[in-house]
């Protein structure tokens, strides 16, 4: 078995070189000349490189790898330069963190492969398609310049983990690290072919429709939002990230993204952003699509990946409206989620929730074949100034088309927006959110035990049960307890639920002090998770992660990267 293993992985790694090399000439050449540039730069410049990188591993202390990566140079340069710089920010990024990559990629990847021929032959096709056509037109429009850069910055990363020196397990190539950036995409492209990805791990973002939490909500002076992840714990590598080294698309201020991540990844993936100087906001949560047919008509290859499409709106977008509608383009239909986009530039402090001015929060919720947006604004007017979203869809055509009118009519609360437990949770709780403090603690709640929305109707043994909270913890489920038709979306202990949580406002970003953030599972009510003394220890590979999450809330701008 073992020999088997190591010549199929063979084959593997051969294919992945003929992935690469697949890539047009124009790519590889943009590649070059970005390399060039560089050096040409460097010469001039006596050692100065284009960017500079600051790295503060502070994993077994706050549970975060802090990140940044900053522009040495002032002004804008020709489109080509500007290429250079969005590389020369991959490389730095990629040398610096290359041994937390290789921890991560054993973690996450390893895991899923080898992929089924059919997902790797359609994510073959589709790697291929973005560079080849962001290469060829990235002079023709700002969408897909900003798309070669993402995909620079990708290739950056892999050539920079290969030219830093660590001694590292897996030997990444340019493919491994885009798969890695691709990592939950993937398993939209095994639902279209009807395969197994793979590792039988249940997470958090496929367990029971979807992943993850997200509140805004608007005080006396201030307007917060949050957001915590559900996933499974084997992403607890969790690094904090502070892109500096871009520019606007006018060419005239210095873009920075502040983002929760991973390491080797250019997107969130959580998500959660901080944008500026477009003073943006922006999360998702992740709804399942339970219609095989939009798989079958809508996902292609030809389409730009999820994770590069978020980073392009990021970089375009000026307010909410630009925003989704930047990120819709070339949809690709995997990684469904609900963005939330707050744009911080339309808020007073003290303005009354009746008085919120439109398009404040927008919404887009992404199917294959579709996206559509709405202004959520009128919402939380006419619900005290709050918004949540927790994996239900909320525009009504997404959640009939994606098939949870038909999973709430067969199974009941668990997949209606209306009456789902973690929905009733933010309704009743939103209120005790009045500043920062409260606000973390309702966004790290889960009470399980003693709340009565988190029963299960259809469970016994006991009738609670963990995953219905605002960050979840699978770990904590029930051994042995009765779950009723529910039981195939619940499940027992597994290694996968809410593994951190990060709040931003409007106080926060005037401040110039980022956001507050907080890794490991919630222990507000609940137990420290440790590893060494969980039931789930074993079921997901952890590299690199500290054994004991007992970590407080930190502010990354100012504590470990100030």
């Amino acid at each position: 078995m073992r020999r088997s293993v190591l010549l199929l992985f063979g084959v593997l790694a051969l294919g992945a070189a003929v992935a690469t090399a697949a890539l047009s000439e124009e790519f590889e050449a943009s590649v070059a000349a970005a390399s060039a540039f560089r050096a040409r730069h460097l010469g001039r410049t006596g050692g100065s490189d284009l960017v500079s990188v600051r790295v503060n591993d502070t994993m077994n202390t706050t549970g975060w790898i802090a990140l940044k990566v900053d522009r040495q140079i002032a002004t804008t340069v020709d489109p080509e330069g500007e290429d250079a710089v969005w590389y020369a920010a991959g490389h730095a990024e990629g040398a610096a963190t290359a041994h937390r990559i290789d921890q991560i990629y054993s973690a996450v990847m390893v895991p899923q492969l080898p992929l089924h021929p059919q997902v790797r032959a359609f994510v073959e096709k589709h790697f291929a398609f973005m560079h080849t056509t962001s290469a060829a037109q990235r002079n023709a429009s700002t969408y897909w310049r900003t798309v070669h850069r993402v995909l620079l910055q990708v290739r950056g990363i892999a050539d920079g983990y290969a030219a830093s020196g660590v001694s590292v397990r897996n030997n990444l190539t340019h493919w491994d690290v885009f798969l890695l950036n691709y990592n939950y995409e993937l398993g939209d492209i095994q639902d279209k072919y009807g395969v197994s990805g793979g590792i039988e791990t249940k997470t958090g973002k496929r367990i029971e429709g979807g992943g993850c939490s997200a509140l805004v909500k608007v005080t006396s002076d201030d307007i917060l939002m949050g957001h915590t992840t559900w996933t499974g714990y084997n992403m607890m590598l969790k690094a904090w990230k502070d892109y500096n080294f871009a520019m606007t698309p006018d060419g005239k201020d210095r873009q920075r993204v502040q983002m929760s991540s991973v390491p080797g990844a250019v997107a969130s993936g959580d998500d959660w952003y901080q944008v500026s100087p477009a003073a943006l906001l922006v999360t998702e949560t992740t709804h399942y699509n339970y219609n095989q047919e939009l798989y079958a008509e809508f996902v292609i290859p030809e389409t730009v990946s999820e994770f590069v499409r978020v980073m392009v709106a990021n970089h375009i977008g000026t307010d909410g409206i630009t925003w989704v509608n930047a990120f819709a383009r070339y949809n690709s239909g995997t990684y469904n989620n609900a963005y939330t986009v707050v744009d911080l530039k339309l808020f007073t402090p003290g303005v009354a929730p009746e008085n919120l001015p439109d398009n404040l929060v927008w919404l887009t919720e992404q199917l294959p074949g579709m996206c559509p947006s709405i202004d959520v604004t009128p919402i939380m007017r006419g619900q005290g100034g709050y918004w949540s979203s927790y994996n239900r869809p909320a525009i009504p055509i997404v959640f009939n088309a994606s098939g949870f009118r038909r999973m709430c009519d067969a199974y009941g609360a668990l997949f209606c927006y209306e009456t789902y437990p973690r929905g009733l949770i933010f309704k009743r709780n939103a209120s005790d959110a009045v500043n920062q403090a409260t606000f973390q603690d309702v966004i790290r709640y889960n009470n399980f035990m003693h709340d009565p929305l988190s029963v299960c109707a259809t469970c016994s043994d006991p009738p609670q049960n963990p995953w219905l909270a605002i960050a979840a913890r699978g770990d904590l489920s029930p051994p042995g307890q009765k779950q009723g038709n529910w039981s195939a979306f619940l499940g027992g202990p597994s290694a996968d639920g809410g593994i951190d949580a990060k709040v931003g406002s409007y106080s926060m970003y005037h401040a110039g002090r980022g956001a507050s953030v907080i890794a490991g599972p919630t222990h507000v009510q609940q137990p420290v998770f440790v590893w060494s003394e969980s039931i789930v220890n074993g079921q997901v590979p952890h590299d690199g992660q500290p054994d004991r999450f007992d970590f407080d809330w930190v502010n990354p701008t100012s504590e470990l990267l100030g």
